[in-house]
């Protein structure tokens, strides 16, 4: 009896630290990511119109108080700064800080700051025009930080309840991709040449080989690395050609399908789907490690 009583203190600090640890190791699972897309416009027409309503039905922080003819504008000035505030944190700072944001890197824990960000700048545009115009009397910068806080602890647990969510979705689209990826047969080409050779040629080198020697290539707007197979196995090669030549020959063939921009594969290579927060991996042959795809190129692994 009371060496369970003493052990019940260590117990409770052994659950805590396991706990702590089990979310520290969740906070880097990785998440879809919504900056830069219409989702966060559509994100700050929804809080500038809660900002509208809540200000216009409820007048809270003394806009009950503010009698001038100019209340209504104000209110939809507030509403409009809600509006600028969330499009600072999802397409600004994107666009400045574009290592931060990069949508192959998002985790769970950077969708935390996401949300911390989000809330000040809102709060931040809001709280100013309002103080400053008359219309509202918050306590800044205090109310800004308590608000900031208290959004940013809501968005803890949006962030880990997406992640779950995304995740679950995923790996059971990732199940039946993976049948599809089983039973994958090469598409008839628009070539209608017997013996298809694809060319590419390069200021520095020159690569000719048959579609199903292609893995992959990554192209850029001046040149693109080629990843292949020859009978003494597989070849990485950069080549100095432009992104058009390289298009021309890869778009005539529907087994190479697009996972990222201009990131083409041999549909043929794949051998494995997984899904994870934010998307799909997929495992390619020849390459050690999963590839990521972009969320506009989820079709192309749906579609297989």
């Amino acid at each position: 009896m009371i060496k369970s009583i003493l052990s019940f203190p260590l117990q409770v600090i052994q659950f805590v630290s396991n706990t702590i640890n089990r979310i520290i190791a969740q906070s880097k699972n990785p998440l879809q990511s919504n900056v830069l897309s219409y989702k966060s416009l559509i994100n700050a027409g929804i809080v500038a119109c809660l900002i509208y309503g809540l200000y216009h039905f409820i007048e809270p922080f003394g806009i009950n108080n503010y009698s001038n003819e100019n209340k209504t504008i104000l209110i939809a000035l507030s509403a409009i700064s809600g509006f600028m505030g969330l499009v600072i944190s999802d397409f600004l700072l994107p666009s400045l800080f574009k290592s931060y944001f990069e949508n192959s890197s998002w985790t769970v824990m950077k969708e935390i700051s996401l949300y911390a960000m989000r809330s000040f700048f809102i709060g931040l545009m809001v709280m100013v025009l309002g103080n400053q115009t008359g219309l509202t009397n918050f306590n800044l910068p205090v109310f800004l930080l308590q608000f900031t806080v208290a959004a940013s602890v809501i968005g803890v647990f949006i962030a880990f309840i997406k992640e779950s969510m995304l995740r679950k979705k995923f790996q059971t689209k990732a199940e039946s991709t993976n049948q599809r990826i089983q039973s994958y047969s090469v598409p008839e080409s628009s070539n209608s040449n017997p013996f298809p050779v694809l060319v590419f040629s390069g200021s520095n080198d020159k690569v000719s080989i048959v579609p199903n020697q292609l893995i992959s290539v990554n192209i850029e707007k001046y040149k693109s690395e080629f990843v292949y197979q020859n009978i003494l196995g597989t070849v990485n090669k950069t080549l100095d050609i432009s992104a058009a030549d390289v298009l021309k020959e890869v778009n005539g063939y529907g087994q190479f399908i697009e996972l990222d921009k201009n990131h083409f594969v041999n549909a043929q290579a794949l051998y494995k789907a997984e899904g994870n927060g934010a998307g799909y991996l997929v495992h390619v042959a020849k390459f050690s490690n999963p590839i990521g795809v972009s969320r506009k190129f989820h079709g192309a692994i749906e579609n297989l």
